[in-house]
């Protein structure tokens, strides 16, 4: 498998609003689920998509890197091995994003319904 580049962008505003649990999802959903960044605005941020057009969900991924190109790039892979393709792939870049996966599994290990979008 072939990782995209991070391209990490300097806003870090949209990042700093919102909860590490709430970034965690936004990632998670984002690479494994391929949700769209109003439908992220919408259930996991809690926002009006309609009022925020996914720009809230857009500026935390852009912040660590996460561009189009990462979209639903996990779908149908254990977290656990997507944790292992990025640590073969560069952990000083990825290592934000693999931290995220780490509290994912780990919640999703101990409470099922705590990554779930309601």
């Amino acid at each position: 498998m072939i990782i995209p580049t991070l391209k990490r962008s300097n806003r870090k505003r949209e990042y700093d609003l919102y909860n590490q649990n709430q970034i965690d999802k936004v990632v998670y959903k984002y690479l494994f689920d391929g949700v769209s960044h109003r439908k992220l605005d919408q259930d996991v941020l809690g926002l009006v998509s309609e009022d925020s057009r996914g720009y809230q969900a857009m500026g935390i991924l852009h912040y660590l890197g996460i561009t189009k190109e990462f979209k639903d790039l996990f779908s149908g892979i254990e977290l656990e091995k997507a944790i292992e393709l990025l640590l073969i792939n560069n952990l000083e870049h990825f290592s934000e994003i693999i931290e995220s996966f780490k509290r994912t599994s780990y919640k999703m290990k101990t409470n099922k319904n705590e990554i779930e979008l309601s």
